[in-house]
């Protein structure tokens, strides 16, 4: 698949799945575009969904119920080549401790403008493993959040945070074993 463009879409008291944007190791989707999207979801989800492993099932793709619950509120993505998120807020009703997003296996990624709901147990907004190339900018989660972002290889390079509000989170990344200026953080809103 490639080329995918999903834009203006509105959507309250979805389930507690979440998204996935899913490729697999042999079929990297290319060049996926969403932007101007306001979702609510059910939420309800728990340290345990936050930290569960999601396996590879080629055999049930792409079958949009083939992972139940995944670790994120929001956005599951994974096996992607060009990766764009724009204009996107996304919340809860009920208390959810996942992060907003995961990304695994991206090369070249744009998430700009993103608004998210988090949560004061939830360990990050964002989860990154195995990304190459990435501008993370102008994102604000509302609600207080242990981290903006962890990462959880040490083979992700090329990472920008430029101009996010980092006022709510108590640290902008989890410890990483990542190398020096493998990430680059600049210009960001710090807590006052």
């Amino acid at each position: 698949m490639s080329n995918i463009i999903i834009d203006n879409i509105q959507a309250t008291e979805i389930s507690n799945w979440g998204c996935s944007i899913t490729g697999s190791p042999e079929q990297i989707i290319e060049n996926v575009r969403l932007s101007n999207i306001h979702i609510q979801y059910e939420g309800g989800g728990t340290l345990e969904d936050a930290v569960r492993e999601i396996p590879e099932m080629p055999e049930s793709y792409p079958s949009s119920s083939m992972y139940k619950i995944l670790p994120v509120y929001g956005f599951f993505c994974r096996h992607i080549k060009y990766l764009n998120l724009h204009d996107i807020s996304i919340s809860y009703k009920n208390k959810d401790v996942r992060p907003a997003i995961y990304c695994e296996n991206i090369n070249g990624m744009s998430i700009t403008n993103l608004n998210c709901k988090i949560d004061t147990d939830s360990d990050a907004l964002f989860v990154f493993k195995k990304i190459k190339d990435a501008m993370i900018m102008g994102c604000r989660p509302y609600g207080n959040s242990k981290s903006f972002l962890k990462v959880i290889d040490t083979d992700s390079e090329n990472i920008l945070l430029f101009n996010n509000d980092f006022s709510k989170v108590k640290k902008e990344i989890v410890d990483s074993n990542l190398e020096a200026g493998k990430i680059t953080v600049s210009n960001n809103i710090q807590k006052m």
